[in-house]
């Protein structure tokens, strides 16, 4: 009787043990709004959580290591899509001074350029004193960045 019942308890026990582990699904995920990688080593992601954007990239100035940076901006009144435009009509007006935007916790400056008839853009995010600087980026892989380039 004690073998028959301790065989039963060995027999329930893993269905017990099973029943106790539940499978959660997340809800709300980190989406990737587009990504390039211009340099080899260089890569520029955007990515998006609920109706906050980070733009991360690998630090230009390091050449013997990688330091992944970036900035966050919640997309408040279109602000994702006034960001977008602004630096659009960088690449089109090509200004000589920097264009500078405010984030929530941090300053970027964005330089246009143009070499062999074709616009680029680097920018230089200042944050806590130090600043992190950008691959040049063109026109066409600013908007794949973005998740608008051409497919």
């Amino acid at each position: 009787m004690k073998y028959s019942l301790l065989f039963l308890s060995f027999l329930i026990l893993p269905f017990y043990i099973n029943a106790q582990i539940v499978v959660v699904e997340k809800k709300n995920k980190i989406e990737l709004v587009g990504g390039i990688q211009p340099i080899k080593r260089h890569k520029v992601e955007l990515t998006r959580f609920e109706k906050t954007y980070c733009l991360n990239y690998v630090d230009t100035k390091f050449k013997n290591n990688y330091q992944y940076k970036s900035f966050c901006f919640d997309d408040l009144e279109g602000s994702f899509d006034n960001f977008y435009d602004t630096i659009i009509n960088g690449f089109e007006e090509l200004p000589e001074d920097p264009v500078n935007i405010s984030f929530p916790d941090c300053k970027v400056e964005f330089k246009f350029t143009s070499s062999l008839g074709i616009s680029y853009v680097e920018f230089f995010h200042y944050f806590n004193g130090q600043v992190g600087t950008s691959v040049m980026i063109s026109k066409g892989k600013w908007e794949k960045l973005f998740g608008r380039g051409r497919i």
